[in-house]
């Protein structure tokens, strides 16, 4: 069962899998992975005068992936970030039975081990009423890990905010800039002190060299100018890569002046028996 009694809260399925399931480990894993990135990442330069507005990180377990998400996170840690996120918008896409729904929660908290993290109630509501195909259905929600697996790194990293979990039925250009619009209409002028999360990996489960081909496809768009980013998206295969429409939607919504940084990359390796692997990227986009 992933919720409560009354439906007010989503209750964990990855925790113990993915990630720890006792608060005080988890909270020490955390801790951990951040100051390994604040570590590793000491050297990397936040633009000047630039906001982080969005970040891209991977959805794996911590063993896999934890380092990659961690490096995302710690940017907001740097000393040129002072800007207060009152929101996160917290995006992804489902891995199965795709269709042209953009699903928002009807329960208040999502849970994680030691922490119920609350949702922005009000903006909820104010998106289903923007686009019918803006759908109130905890069930995707119950079955993703996608966007439970970053939770820990917002309660940690970004404390004081509420949630607005959106989640696309499908990857295409339709679904990501309907969602786009009626998101940059819920805020009363622009996006600011908003934070986009978005949870996606860069390549799909998939040979080696293909995983390969589809990262550096992946890289190379969301890393290009930023007139071209939304272009360059919209033009790669939708089915390889599992959040590209959740990544569209996050470029769509901070409008035409944002760029990304690549923080960090990181792979599965070879799994067996199918010699297959999965892409991470950490990526943090900025706007003026």
């Amino acid at each position: 069962m992933a919720m409560d009694k009354d439906n007010s809260v989503r209750l964990p399925i990855a925790e113990g899998i993915l990630y720890p399931s006792g608060p005080v480990e988890l909270e020490g894993t955390v801790d951990s992975l951040l100051a390994g990135a604040r570590k590793d990442m000491s050297a990397v330069p936040i633009q000047e005068n630039a906001v982080p507005r969005v970040l891209i990180v991977p959805h794996a377990s911590y063993e896999l992936a934890g380092a990659v998400i961690a490096a995302a996170f710690a940017m907001l840690e740097k000393p040129a970030v002072k800007l207060p996120y009152d929101r996160v918008v917290l995006l992804s896409t489902v891995h199965r039975d795709h269709s042209s729904h953009i699903y928002i929660p009807g329960f208040r908290y999502f849970r994680i081990p030691g922490a119920d993290l609350e949702i922005d109630g009000s903006s909820i509501s104010r998106l289903a009423g923007l686009d019918p195909l803006f759908t109130a259905d905890d069930i995707p929600f119950m079955e993703e890990h996608a966007q439970e697996i970053i939770l820990p790194f917002i309660h940690r990293c970004v404390p004081r905010s509420k949630i607005i979990p959106v989640m696309l039925g499908d990857n295409s250009n339709r679904t990501a800039s309907r969602a786009a619009r009626a998101l940059r209409n819920i805020f009363d002028s622009g996006s600011q002190g908003a934070l986009f999360v978005v949870s996606t990996n860069i390549s799909g489960f998939s040979p080696a060299e293909t995983a390969r081909e589809q990262a550096e496809a992946f890289v190379s768009a969301i890393t290009s100018e930023p007139e071209e980013i939304p272009v360059r998206l919209a033009a790669m295969g939708r089915g390889s890569i599992c959040g590209t429409g959740a990544v569209q939607c996050a470029v769509e919504c901070c409008g035409g002046s944002l760029g990304f940084q690549k923080i960090m990359s990181g792979s599965s390796g070879p799994v067996q028996p199918e010699q297959r692997e999965v892409r991470y990227g950490a990526f943090c986009g900025y706007s003026p």
